[in-house]
């Protein structure tokens, strides 16, 4: 007993080494840890922002088209119609509704089909030329499909026009057909009418949209019966005709 006492004590007095902590097999990262350098910035692959296109409260538009005009007189003659240069300022004084200032010149080249003659003397036309220069106000509005277009733009408005006629005449004298001269004929008037605009436009990925526009146009006119042209025979049909062309819109200037 007393031996078996003493071996107890003995044992008890003596120091137990601690269990040495065992290494997991997958030791546990922090988040932080597992992140990537690049993941603590911005991508360089972030979408851009969308580009929102907006006309502005002043813009220019050239207009080059091709016109052609009644009656059917006028209509024939210059069946081949002509071209037309028109520079327009565009004011928006309030959201969509605009002002516009507009002045063209336009040309075309004709073929007489038609003689003239008094009891002495017979005219006969050979090459004619009409020309227009009109300018006036021209009232309407700019609507927006998307946040790049396309734009849809009107307006109509009442405009001066000078018109021109002019041709080239072979003059022979009756009885007989007997050659006399070559001569130049013109007539010219200033008249009041109107006109009415349309055009639709694109965004470029710059400061200028590039579409289509058309144009109607009335030139009221009254003839005097005195020159050997073809606007001097009309009477009072008016001149009523159409452009279509390309328009250069330049926004913001």
């Amino acid at each position: 007993m007393g031996g078996f006492l003493a071996s107890l004590f003995a044992s008890s007095n003596e120091p137990t080494p601690a269990p040495q902590p065992q290494e997991p097999p997958h030791p546990y990262q922090p988040a932080q840890a597992t992140a990537t350098h690049g993941d603590d910035e911005p991508s360089d692959t972030e979408p851009e922002p969308e580009r929102v296109v907006v006309p502005a409260d002043f813009s220019l538009v050239l207009d080059l088209s091709w016109w052609k005009s009644g009656p059917s007189e006028v209509w024939e003659e210059y069946k081949h119609g002509g071209g037309r240069f028109g520079v327009t300022a565009y004011f928006i004084p309030s959201e969509n509704f605009e002002v516009g200032l507009d002045i063209g010149f336009a040309g075309a080249q004709g073929s007489p089909l038609y003689d003239y003659e008094t009891s002495t003397r017979h005219e006969s036309p050979q090459i004619s030329h009409l020309w227009m220069i009109d300018s006036g106000l021209r009232f309407g509005m700019i609507h927006t499909f998307s946040r790049k277009g396309p734009f849809l733009r009107w307006g109509l408005g009442p405009r001066v026009f000078w018109v021109k006629e002019n041709a080239t005449l072979e003059v022979y004298e009756l009885p007989g057909m007997t050659r006399l001269e070559d001569k130049k004929d013109a007539l010219e008037a200033w008249r009041l009418g109107g006109d009415l605009s349309l055009s639709v436009l694109w965004d470029t990925n710059s400061s200028v949209l590039v579409g289509f526009s058309t144009r109607l146009f009335v030139v009221p006119w009254e003839s005097s019966f005195t020159h050997s042209l073809t606007l001097d025979h009309i009477g009072k049909k008016s001149l009523v005709g159409f452009n279509i062309g390309l328009a250069i819109h330049f926004n913001g200037l």
